[in-house]
């Protein structure tokens, strides 16, 4: 990833009693450490999706509220092609993903605001997001749209479908 396009490393949201930081993973035991706090039913595939993460080369970040892990969200800039022939830096938000007992506060809400806000003055004209289907409305009522040539891949093991938000 570029430097200085994201700087989300030691910056703090204060909202409603709500004081957020994020930490960079950068080693295997913090991969570890957000694959055994979830507790939910999709406990393989968070599993899985975190394994998959760690083998790639973007920068995951732990979500972090009094020192309590609740959730973690994966980033990437990178060349899109939205129109034939032409290009343009997005940034690309791989996943987000706020633990099932710190959902419903506006956490999700902050988090995506924040990485929208460090992103505001690059070159960066537009956000993607990778979102499952369940939680796709979360990004639509957040300013995200369906991105016009995404199209569901059931053979994916994640049912992931593509939206956007333009920045500039």
């Amino acid at each position: 990833m570029k430097e200085g396009y994201i700087f989300l490393l030691k910056v703090i949201v204060m909202d409603k009693y709500i004081k957020t930081n994020y930490h960079r993973i950068s080693k295997d035991y913090e991969y570890e450490l957000i694959q055994s706090k979830n507790k939910s039913l999709n406990k393989q595939l968070i599993i899985e999706m975190v394994n998959d993460l760690r083998k790639s080369n973007y920068e995951t970040y732990m979500i972090l509220c009094d020192y309590d892990i609740i959730g973690f969200f994966t980033l990437c800039i990178d060349n899109y092609e939205f129109v034939p022939k032409i290009q343009c830096n997005v940034l690309k938000i791989i996943c987000l993903y706020i633990y099932e007992p710190y959902r419903l506060r506006g956490i999700g809400t902050e988090v995506l605001n924040d990485i929208i806000w460090s992103i505001k003055n690059t070159d960066c004209n537009c956000v993607l997001v990778n979102s499952f289907v369940d939680s796709a409305m979360f990004f639509l009522k957040n300013g995200f749209d369906f991105y016009k040539r995404s199209y569901m891949d059931y053979k994916n093991k994640y049912n992931i479908i593509t939206l956007y938000k333009k920045l500039k």
